[in-house]
């Protein structure tokens, strides 16, 4: 898949999604939609991956990429079979707590990119293309 590799030079791209509410056959895509960014950082908060690790976020902060999928989901199972059905090869996570108010968002999927310094520097949501020059450019600066 393009859009994975070309994100292994950016930053770390936190993506919140729910299973029930992801269309995969979205034919549309929204250009970015900018939230206003204030000074945020990778919050501390730990989630749950797919293979039963706990890990704090803000650990992949000074990281140089990371995809961070995570489910929203009440049934995380949900999220794993859409996984695996989908052949992605990056983990999926789950909440283990209350989401931070940073991820409190009016709908899903809603996407958190953050420098390597863990700085917010974009949201992104509702669907989108990441596999464009703009998002690229977004992650290699």
């Amino acid at each position: 898949m393009t859009t994975l590799k070309l994100i292994s030079v950016g930053a770390l791209a936190l993506s919140l999604l729910g299973y029930t509410a992801y269309n995969s056959n979205l034919k549309e895509t929204r250009k970015f939609e900018v939230a206003d960014v204030k000074a945020a950082n990778i919050p501390d908060f730990m989630v749950k991956n797919d293979q039963g690790k706990t890990v704090n976020l803000n650990s992949f902060k000074g990281k140089k990429v990371e995809f961070v999928l995570l489910s929203l989901d009440d049934d995380f199972n949900k999220a794993i079979n859409y996984k695996a059905a989908n052949k992605f090869s990056m983990l999926m996570y789950y909440p283990t707590a209350n989401l931070p108010s940073l991820f409190n968002v009016d709908g899903i999927p809603a996407t958190f990119i953050f420098n390597e310094k863990g700085e917010l520097i974009k949201t992104i949501q509702g669907s989108t293309n990441y596999d464009t020059q703009e998002f690229v450019d977004l992650l290699t600066k």
